[in-house]
């Protein structure tokens, strides 16, 4: 993951398990923590991803699945959050 942040990739896909996925986060966050270019990229595609999210993407409506999922990138990391919390699991400061 931290190779491809240095790449450019602006959007990973991590699936299969929670675990893996956690440690996909805690991998770009310590990138990020330590390495000034790779902050500088994820800044970057963060506000890449945002302009996609503000062009294409729209909060559903409330209904049988509760609320509005996110609509921005923020929003996404702060649902990680409360999952991982949720969960008991540690995570990184993103």
């Amino acid at each position: 993951a931290t190779e491809g942040l240095r790449a450019g990739i602006d959007l990973f896909l991590a699936c299969h398990t929670r675990r893996l996925q956690l440690d996909v986060i805690e991998a770009l966050t310590i990138a990020i923590e330590r390495d000034e270019s790779a902050a500088a990229k994820a800044k970057k595609a963060r506000r890449r991803l945002d302009a996609l999210c503000a062009a294409y993407v729209s909060a559903a409506p409330p209904g049988e699945f509760g609320t509005p999922g996110p609509t921005t990138s923020e929003d996404a990391v702060k649902g990680t959050a409360t999952v991982a919390a949720a969960m008991g699991e540690p995570r990184g400061r993103l």
